[in-house]
């Protein structure tokens, strides 16, 4: 449920930076996704998570079906991470609920939550990369740690890497390739599995516009194919262009969002 009743705005402020919410209504755009009805892919309750003294996460209430494209919003620090951690099972609540895929994460054992988590692809906003390996042995060893090596040919791994416009760079030490190039690597080891619900945390920030929107385009793609697609981003100009749902994550707490503006 939303915290904020109505349709909000995502527009600039006078102050650059800033996030500004409005009850000016909008156009909904609930007519641009069609997620499978009724069933939750993705539920938090009462979330809180602390760090310490600091209150990271305040009440957290969220709900996002299978199928999906959603936006999560916020500045940087903002907690965005934190929030999608909790998703993909890096880190547990405080205090408050969390289902995924209809298992309490809190609740289910450490074998279950890991069995869970290899239905989900992440683009990590550090990308994790192992330096000295090449890009193709990086996608590798993500199957072997997850113990799903057997199931994927070294085909699979090629037609990932191909997807995110590496093929010729398959075999590059990661440490040898620039910034956006890693980016891609990191996005060819997430969806190498096909994933149920694929996670991006930041994913566009090192690269350039043209490989900004080809990522943007293949998570569109994913998308239209039944796969669940979260966007932890500050960047205004693809949430604005590319018009899903979104939640505006502002002082700790989640507003939905049904509209963007366009100036």
């Amino acid at each position: 449920m939303a915290e904020l009743a109505g349709e909000v705005r995502f527009c600039d402020s006078s102050n650059e930076g800033d996030l500004m919410l409005t009850r000016n209504p909008v156009q909904s755009t609930s007519h641009l996704f069609t997620p499978t009805a009724g069933r939750s892919i993705v539920s938090m309750t009462g979330v809180i998570k602390n760090y310490g003294s600091q209150m990271v996460l305040n009440n957290i209430n969220l709900n996002i079906q299978k199928g999906e494209f959603v936006y999560v919003v916020g500045d940087s620090g903002a907690g965005k991470s934190t929030l999608l951690k909790m998703i993909y099972g890096e880190e547990q609540p405080t205090r408050g609920g969390v289902e995924i895929f209809g298992n309490d994460v809190v609740k289910s054992g450490f074998d279950k939550n890991q069995l869970m988590r290899r239905k989900i692809g992440v683009i990590f906003q550090d990308l994790r990369l192992i330096e000295e390996m090449s890009a193709y042995d990086n996608v590798a060893l993500s199957l072997r740690l997850a113990g799903d090596a057997a199931q994927y040919s070294g085909q699979s791994i090629a037609e990932a890497l191909s997807t995110v416009g590496l093929s010729s760079m398959q075999n590059k030490k990661v440490s040898s390739l620039s910034g956006g190039e890693r980016q891609r690597v990191a996005a060819a080891r997430a969806i190498v599995r096909k994933p149920e619900i694929l996670i991006a945390d930041e994913p566009t920030g090192s690269l350039d516009k043209d490989h900004t929107w080809n990522l943007i385009d293949l998570f569109q793609k994913l998308n239209l194919k039944g796969t669940t697609i979260i966007v932890a981003t500050h960047d205004r100009e693809i949430v604005r262009r590319i018009r899903k749902r979104s939640y505006i994550l502002k002082g700790g707490k989640l507003v939905m969002e049904e509209g963007i503006c366009l100036f």
